[in-house]
């Protein structure tokens, strides 16, 4: 209505400037021509005729007109305000609940869009409030008191929330919030915490004290969306989860990409103080000489154990450690614990333990590698750490620089997951190593695949004429164990020789491999 008004203004300037420039010229043309000397010599030649009335007439006219005019543009401005006003009630009964005049769905559902559009830029909360016991308050007390009891905890809604925030009523014994500006989980879950503790206070209707309480779905928005009836949607199912529970919560969706993005934020932060606790642990799975059955070492596992006693494997959180920057204090914490458990051991025991990419720019890495082994009384020389060809390859400057010094320090360095690489050979010749570790997908099916034995062999023998030791990862039956054995490897690692354990302690047996 305000554009109508404003058309309506323009269109009576553009009126006003037209008339006044036809008025000019008229003007213009009767000063050019004498015209008023013509009408005089008129009058007086044919007086008989009154030409003299008539001009008077003429000249009174305009002032008639234009009295008549303002009056009429008067009616008219008033008339415009009158429909302004009744549109504007209109639009108001159309987007506002007549009960508790809060937004309705469709008012709301106007400003949920704009806020989705932008939701990126501005993430805000959906919050969906659902009534408990509401239907006992109106079969008991009656419908003026639901009535009275729906404009309560609108105006209590309304209270809560910053002055940005909107509260509409979408029907029945359902509002719903927008609470712009919320950026983190943590004010997610404040402002969730705010709307369910308001219900825990009785509401006051004159005569009657009523209590309900309100089960809660929500909608996190941080992305821009354009679909205002899905958010509504997914907030809908988190309400629905929450009543079956019969309980006053709250529950907000998440969708899987956000819910794994949570979990590893949780779980980060989670990690951030376990790093270098007890609750990180280290396993030890034995690495047994292929000719002779013996035990020579372990490889050293990270385990995790949350306080509930799950306990998490390394997949699970050493990407985590990477990402967030703990990975180094919990590579020391696995040393110390291991370092301490392999001193009880004999001294040929070895310790191999797997070094991350992201650690291989680390200040003073390896001078703190050895300053762990002096203080548990171990010689660096037990130690192997491990790296894998896709880490070396990488990052070939820094991992040259860093087995350059593990080799001065009389650490060994292991390539692991060796033969799935692309640059496998130029890692032998280019890299000062001493052991291999053939990777467990070239002995899945060693025994029936030719193709397989052969490339384990070739690999075998060009490892042993360049003097390196040749582990096989994987090795889970008898069968396999003596495979490898006759295609002239070294070390074997697997289930069948030992699964993961707590102590090391356990795994000095000697296992039979057939000659």
């Amino acid at each position: 209505m305000q554009n109508t008004k404003k058309r309506m203004v323009r269109a009576a300037k553009l009126d006003a400037l037209a008339i006044g420039a036809v008025a000019i010229a008229i003007y213009a043309l009767c000063v050019q021509v004498d015209a008023f000397d013509h009408l005089v010599e008129l009058s007086q030649e044919h007086e008989a005729w009154e030409f003299d009335e008539i001009f008077a007439t003429l000249m009174i006219l305009p002032v008639a007109i234009t009295a008549f005019a303002v009056r009429r543009l008067k009616d008219a401005l008033r008339e415009l305000k009158n429909r302004v006003e009744a549109e504007r009630i209109a639009n108001d009964l159309a987007l506002r609940d007549p009960l508790t005049r809060l937004y309705n769905r469709r008012g709301f559902s106007r400003l949920a869009y704009e806020a989705a559009t932008a939701g990126k830029q501005s993430p805000f909360l959906l919050a969906l409030i659902d009534l408990n016991r509401f239907k006992a308050v109106n079969d008991l007390r009656g419908h003026a008191v639901g009535d009275q009891l729906l404009i309560a905890v609108a105006a209590r809604l309304s209270e809560l929330g910053p002055p940005d925030a909107t509260v509409a009523r979408l029907g029945g014994d359902e509002f719903i919030m927008l609470i712009p500006e919320i950026r983190t989980e943590v004010e997610e879950r404040k402002a969730l915490e705010m709307i369910s503790t308001s219900f825990g206070q009785p509401f006051r209707l004159g005569q009657h004290v009523v209590r309900v309480g309100a089960s809660i779905g929500a909608r996190w928005v941080c992305e821009n969306w354009t679909n205002v009836d899905i958010l509504l949607s997914q907030a809908d199912t988190a309400l629905y989860k929450c009543k079956s529970k019969l309980t006053n919560e709250f529950i907000t969706f998440r969708t899987s990409t956000e819910q794994r993005r949570l979990d590893s934020s949780s779980l980060a932060e989670q990690l951030q103080h376990a790093a270098s606790g007890p609750n990180i642990s280290p396993h030890y799975q034995p690495l047994v000489c292929l000719k002779t059955g013996k035990n020579l070492g372990f490889e050293v596992l990270a385990r995790w154990r949350l306080d509930d006693g799950f306990l998490r494997m390394p997949d699970e959180f050493i990407g985590i450690a990477e990402n967030n920057g703990i990975i180094n204090e919990l590579f020391f914490n696995i040393l110390r614990q291991a370092s301490r458990e392999i001193s009880s051991c004999p001294e040929q025991y070895s310790l191999s333990l797997n070094l991350s990419a992201t650690q291989f720019e680390e200040d003073s890495l390896v001078k703190n590698i050895v300053t762990v082994l002096a203080e548990a009384g171990i010689s660096p020389e037990r130690l192997v750490i491990e790296m894998t060809e896709n880490a070396i390859t990488s990052q070939i400057d820094s991992a040259t620089k860093l087995i350059h010094e593990l080799n001065c320090a009389d650490i060994k360095v292991a390539v692991d997951n060796f033969g799935v690489g692309l640059s496998s050979m130029k890692i032998l010749s280019d890299f000062d190593i001493q052991i291999i570790k053939i990777d467990r997908s070239l002995v899945h099916m060693l025994k029936s695949n030719e193709n397989q034995q052969k490339v384990v062999r070739s690999i075998t023998s060009m490892a042993h004429n360049l003097g390196l030791k040749v582990v096989v990862e994987g090795i889970e039956d008898i069968g396999t164990a003596d495979w490898i054995s006759e295609l002239g490897c070294d070390i074997g690692q697997g289930f069948y020789f030992g699964r993961p354990s707590d102590s090391a302690k356990g795994g000095s047996h000697q296992v039979s491999i057939a000659a």
